[in-house]
């Protein structure tokens, strides 16, 4: 394009006869990084959204219903997490991030129970602020888009969860993992 000024500028009016190399280079980087500023912020917010939300960082624990302090939280491995659903713990607690470039529009978390006769169900994740509850992690402020589900065990020994996020350009990420007991 900076071999197009050659012509283009002409059209604008202005005479080029007098230019030496030095001045075509001089214009040809000015124009190029012109047209470079001019690109970056087009592509980026709030004039152009091209990226995909993010889900990452995703741990699993199980605890008791109505226990406050520590959990466990234990991270995925290959897409699945081993819970022991032992007695007195009776509910999974679900830990994970959703970020994006512009925002999260909608978010939604889904648990098919399988091997079950129990129906699928939706959960709806509530976003975290405060100290985390990550036994030997307590001290650690939550950062932004950290969210968090938890459900009751039911008879099935495994739960598919699918974590959906969708931003306000309409740009979908999913995470599926599997919860064992």
């Amino acid at each position: 394009m900076a071999v197009g000024l050659y012509y283009v500028l002409p059209f604008l009016g202005i005479s080029v006869k007098g230019f030496k190399r030095r001045d075509w280079t001089g214009h040809g980087i000015t124009y190029f990084f012109s047209w470079l500023a001019f690109w970056i912020l087009l592509l980026n917010p709030p004039f152009g959204d091209f990226t995909t939300p993010t889900i990452q960082a995703i741990s699993v624990s199980p605890y008791q219903t109505g226990y406050t302090g520590g959990l466990s939280c234990f991270p995925l491995v290959g897409g699945a997490v081993f819970v022991q659903q032992n007695p007195p713990n009776d509910s999974v607690y679900v830990l994970f991030r959703a970020t994006d470039n512009v925002g999260i529009a909608s978010l939604q978390v889904n648990v098919t129970p399988v091997g079950s006769a129990q129906p699928p169900f939706e959960l709806t994740p509530i976003p975290l602020s405060g100290l985390s509850r990550c036994r030997n992690h307590t001290s650690e402020p939550y950062p932004g888009g950290t969210y968090s589900v938890s459900f009751k065990f039911g008879p099935a020994s495994t739960y598919r969860v699918i974590v959906a996020a969708r931003d306000p350009s309409g740009h979908i990420a999913a995470y599926t993992f599997d919860i064992h007991d």
